[in-house]
């Protein structure tokens, strides 16, 4: 297949997607909790004050349920505005202190369950070379 955006792309004429420009287009980030809480455990925002990014011309807090973000009229005022907003998260279980990991683990219980068990691996292995 010819590649006909390769003239465009070296001579700086293309348009990528980042460089498209809308009329009333805003610019959106999206608000996580920071460190591990962030992901897999689906902390929800509890409090979020709105006044903490007062000082940020435009900016806009978007909520809808447990999503948080936050959006304005030009990208680097959305980057601040999601590192100024004051969150409260609800609080969620933290992985443990890695020092003590390996007594952690040995003291948990586990769980052995085989999934498949076909074959006799001491015959197997006999006949292997």
């Amino acid at each position: 297949m010819p590649r006909v955006d390769i003239p465009d792309k070296v001579t700086g004429i293309y348009t990528h997607m980042q460089h498209v420009r809308v009329a009333n287009m805003l610019h959106g980030r999206v608000v996580r909790p920071r460190g591990q809480r962030a992901y897999g455990t689906r902390a929800a925002p509890l409090a979020v004050d709105e006044a903490s990014i007062k000082d940020i011309a435009g900016a806009r807090i978007v909520r809808r349920g447990d999503f948080l973000g936050v959006v304005a009229e030009n990208e680097w005022d959305a980057v601040r505005a999601a590192q100024q907003l004051d969150v409260r998260w609800q609080e969620t279980a933290s992985l443990p202190d890695m020092v003590k990991l390996p007594e952690i683990l040995r003291a948990r219980k586990s769980t052995d369950t085989v999934v498949v068990d076909i074959g006799d691996p001491e015959t197997a292995l006999g006949k292997a070379t």
